[in-house]
């Protein structure tokens, strides 16, 4: 499934900022500037469960951007909270 005409219709009906995740392949952003952020996975040694995965992504992006940090700190920042979640067993079960 390709996001990119509803990351575009979601710019044209004025959203700020859209953010897709596309899981082991990463996620991107676009802005309405016409900035764009495309942010791999962080490698993991061993992938425990991806449940809360993109939960956990998203919970660092917004942390970061509520701190004020560029959208790419803020991509980075999720990918790290979903690869330490991913790797998790506290959140099994």
């Amino acid at each position: 499934l390709d996001p990119s005409g509803l990351i575009r219709t979601l710019l044209d009906e004025g959203k700020a900022l859209v953010v897709c995740t596309h899981g082991a392949r990463g996620a991107e952003a676009h802005t309405a500037e016409g900035e764009q952020v495309f942010q791999p996975a962080e490698p993991v040694t061993q992938v425990v469960d991806t449940n809360g995965a993109g939960d956990a992504f998203f919970a660092g992006f917004l942390a970061a951007h509520l701190d004020g940090q560029p959208v790419a700190a803020c991509m980075e920042r999720g990918a790290r909270q979903a690869a330490l979640c991913v790797q998790s067993e506290a959140l099994v079960g």
